[in-house]
């Protein structure tokens, strides 16, 4: 289960599949027993300023033992 602080990578085609660094900020803390899908946030850093609205990114999480 995704954890806050757990390590994720974000991948977006739109930006050539750049790869970029983030960490689970916030989950809902309840898993969805119709689907078994948390909800959780990540912060992702923005400074080159490069993320525009709009944009589909896909994203792995490291799994915490």
């Amino acid at each position: 289960m995704a954890v806050v602080g757990a390590k994720a990578m974000v991948r977006i085609p739109a930006l050539g599949n750049a790869e970029l660094p983030a960490t689970i900020a916030r989950t809902a803390g309840v898993v969805d027993p119709n689907t078994r899908m948390l909800r959780a946030e990540i912060d992702l850093p923005n400074e080159k300023r490069i993320l525009q609205p709009g944009l589909y990114a896909f994203v792995r999480i490291e799994a915490m033992e």
